[in-house]
């Protein structure tokens, strides 16, 4: 809803506002109402996100801050919304092909100590049922936490987001030091962020984006090309977003 909000060019207040309350998660609640106290405030988005960096992942602040920061906050927004689109869809799949063992060993749980509650030893048993369910729960909720966070940084997603971000900066007319930064930050993967914090501005900001990413491992000969043609022709759209909807379609 953010999103359509904003391509529709409403403010940031007046769209917060208009959403009302989230019922169905009490962080994303907290998230808005601590983003729409800031933009009643006319904070910024990136001074509220700041304050309240434990609401939101690395990868979702990087890329709003990108966003707002080079003005293209409603693709930032549209990139976010599509990422979680298809990982709910991937979720799903999981889920389906889950349900079948996490039910059979649900009810292991509770058959495995019966001999226990035979035996008259109720106490023993509802602890060991217990436990054993608490470890089941715990299992399984990691099992997806994993599969989120590897859905995420799947090499493509993270080289579109790259895309995206330096495309986004270098069109806004930011410092090449910066654009990199912004970029790296918003591809949410420890390896292309550390790649680009370990040079000195300086030297990011007197040489091409295309060379300050050669050596990176994470960013393939392709995509290198793809600059070096935005580069050398000033169409980042032509060349590093068509990459990126390559990126995001890897079928």
């Amino acid at each position: 809803m953010w999103h359509a909000g904003q391509r529709m060019g409403a403010t940031t207040a007046h769209i917060l506002e208009t959403m009302g309350a989230l019922a169905g998660s009490a962080a994303v609640e907290q998230l808005r109402q601590k983003l729409l106290e800031g933009a009643q405030r006319r904070d910024t988005i990136t001074a509220t996100l700041q304050r309240n960096a434990s609401l939101v992942q690395p990868m979702e602040r990087a890329l709003l801050v990108a966003g707002e920061e080079t003005g293209g906050l409603e693709q930032a927004l549209n990139t976010l919304a599509s990422h979680y689109n298809a990982e709910q869809r991937m979720l799903l799949k999981v889920w389906a092909k889950l349900t079948y063992p996490l039910v059979t060993s649900f009810v292991a749980c509770l058959i495995a100590p019966l001999p226990l509650l035979v035996q008259g030893k109720t106490g023993v048993y509802l602890l060991s049922a217990v436990t054993t369910m608490t470890l089941w729960y715990l299992f399984g909720g990691a099992v997806i936490v994993a599969l989120a966070a590897r859905y995420a940084n799947r090499r493509e997603f993270v080289l579109a987001r790259l895309a995206r971000g330096m495309a986004s900066a270098v069109e806004a007319g930011l410092t090449l030091d910066r654009a990199a930064v912004l970029a790296a930050d918003s591809s949410g993967h420890p390896q292309v962020i550390a790649h680009v914090r370990r040079l000195p501005a300086r030297t990011i900001a007197t040489q091409p984006l295309s060379v300050t990413f050669v050596s990176c491992p994470l960013v393939p000969p392709e995509m290198i090309a793809a600059m070096k043609v935005a580069e050398l022709s000033g169409d980042f759209t032509g060349s590093l977003r068509k990459l990126a909807e390559l990126y995001d379609d890897p079928r």
